[in-house]
């Protein structure tokens, strides 16, 4: 099939901010680890629109499986090594999270909850020590994942809409 043009890149990508925008609407916005800025959708459709872009060229890349498809855009040089490590790192990180909650509600969840019982049990089951140490690290987690998502799509996504923030 025909490489994805930036045009298109850029549409899938806003189509991914609006996601964002109408999905699982909180406060703070950073409870939302899936649909929101740095959650695992912007893993996921990042991957997807490189998988687009260069998987006519490369079809090694192409993988359904979300973390396989980074560690395949990794080894054809696609995706930087240290940029695709963290976002695999984050992507673990994320995932625990969503596997963890959707054992606790035998469904799926896309948001953190927010009382503070379930909160500790949370913290407890990820091992963690506190909630304070848990929402310091999931809030850098999440931007850094927005940042690691648009320097790899720079270029190809418009710059507008990079905005780490949106």
């Amino acid at each position: 099939a025909p490489s994805l043009t930036a045009e298109q890149a850029t549409a899938l990508w806003a189509m991914r901010l609006r996601v964002q925008r109408e999905r699982d609407r909180v406060n703070p916005p950073e409870r939302a680890f899936k649909t929101g800025a740095g959650g695992l959708i912007d893993i996921e459709f990042a991957l997807q629109i490189l998988q687009l872009r260069h998987g006519g060229a490369h079809p090694e890349i192409r993988s359904a499986n979300t973390a396989d498809g980074w560690r395949r855009l990794e080894q054809a040089g696609i995706a930087p090594t240290d940029l695709a490590n963290r976002i695999l790192d984050h992507l673990r990180f994320l995932k625990r999270i969503e596997l963890r909650l959707r054992r606790e509600k035998n469904r799926g969840v896309s948001v953190l909850p927010g009382d503070p019982e379930k909160q500790r049990i949370l913290v407890a089951w990820l091992g963690g020590t506190s909630w304070e140490a848990f929402w310091s690290e999931h809030c850098e987690r999440m931007r850094q994942t927005r940042a690691d998502v648009a320097r790899i799509l720079t270029g190809l996504v418009a710059s507008t809409a990079l905005e780490t923030h949106r």
